[in-house]
């Protein structure tokens, strides 16, 4: 019978030290990234949007819409200048690649002019 206890703890021991080496959410296994946007208006009818992301992913994309206006220049990166074309508002909303489907993966911002 104390042999058997004895092989019984053992086998526990295994079991839990084994345990310690398979990532958990504690470790980030499973952790979302931060996603903010946030925007300003710039010269005349341009605003400025930019993103911060903490991440413990690599090669995240990056698509950026907006609710009016066009993107000058960006598109794929972490800023966007967007020409608003005679709206009082333009709202950019990014969409994240690359993180689980799990997480949110947008955030959107509003500037007013």
């Amino acid at each position: 019978m104390l042999q058997r206890v004895a092989v019984s703890l053992v086998i526990l021991a295994a079991i839990i030290v084994g345990l310690q080496f398979f990532p958990t959410a504690a470790d980030g296994a499973d952790k979302c990234p931060s996603i903010t946007v946030t925007g300003v208006a710039g010269e005349g009818t341009t605003a400025l949007f930019s993103a911060n992301i903490t991440s413990l992913y690599d090669n995240l994309t990056y698509n950026w819409t907006v609710s009016a206006g066009t993107i000058e220049s960006g598109q794929g990166s972490l800023q966007i200048s967007v020409a608003s074309a005679d709206a009082a508002a333009v709202t950019a909303s990014l969409e994240v690649g690359g993180i689980p489907a799990t997480c949110p993966n947008t955030a959107s911002s509003t500037v007013q002019f």
